[in-house]
């Protein structure tokens, strides 16, 4: 009897352990044919329609299985990057940039040590109209990774943005971005992209109290002059933030 009431528990412990895993082995199947059109869109690279849907159709196949916060923000990337490609992809940026806004809180709500997605999120909600948010999330990107230099100059651009808004701690460390851009190879077009977007007095500011980092803004202020003008791109959507 004994024998049957361990046999009974042990198949039991099995299903139930297979009932856990056959949904997490079928979304993560469902994710495989849109993984490489969503690491070539998060590497920065232009798709067509038919790629980005690829992508999210994946991503969205994989949710209806299983909550996957990793999945969830890549679904949020995905269509925050495909706005930034709107005229292109003859498509309308606002509804797009509504849902990634909606995936990207999601999926930081159970994963939230992601600096680049709340960077992201950050973007998006300046962009609709939501600058206090768009400030918390910045802090939170820059709260969990204070020295990246890869994403310290797009950090530094939002911040001086949203400048006037900063609460004093968000705005030493918005100061530290923008010395760590001054000192990288970043630093040039940096620099003209704040002048071309009219934030040169908050970017002064931003290293008044660094003798090093407002002579390095001295210098390349001046040798951008002498340069003449050149062409700048804005990251992300903050050119067309209100």
């Amino acid at each position: 009897m004994q024998r049957i009431f361990i046999g009974t528990g042990t198949l039991l412990l099995g299903l139930f352990l297979l009932t856990l895993a056959v949904p997490r082995l079928v979304a993560h199947l469902l994710l495989l044919p849109g993984n490489a059109a969503t690491k070539s869109v998060l590497g920065g690279e232009l798709l067509t329609s038919e790629g980005y849907q690829r992508a999210l159709n994946s991503r969205k196949a994989a949710l209806t299985w299983l909550e996957l916060p990793d999945a969830r923000k890549e679904l949020g990337a995905v269509l925050y990057y495909m706005a930034q490609q709107a005229d292109v992809l003859h498509v309308d940026a606002t509804p797009l940039l509504q849902e990634a806004r909606e995936q990207l809180e999601r999926g930081l709500t159970e994963a939230p040590a992601d600096t680049s997605a709340w960077f992201v999120l950050a973007d998006i909600r300046s962009f609709l109209g939501d600058p206090d948010g768009a400030e918390k999330a910045l802090r939170l990107s820059m709260l969990g990774a204070p020295h990246d230099v890869i994403i310290a100059p797009l950090r530094a651009g939002m911040a001086l943005a949203l400048w006037a808004r900063l609460e004093p701690s968000t705005r030493a460390m918005a100061e530290a971005d923008v010395k760590t851009t001054l000192g990288s190879k970043a630093a040039g077009p940096f620099v003209r992209r704040m002048r071309d977007a009219d934030r040169l007095v908050p970017l002064r500011r931003s290293v008044a109290d660094d003798p090093i980092a407002s002579a390095s803004l001295w210098l390349l202020l001046r040798h951008d002059q002498s340069a003449g003008p050149g062409i700048t791109h804005e990251t992300g959507l903050q050119s067309a933030s209100p």
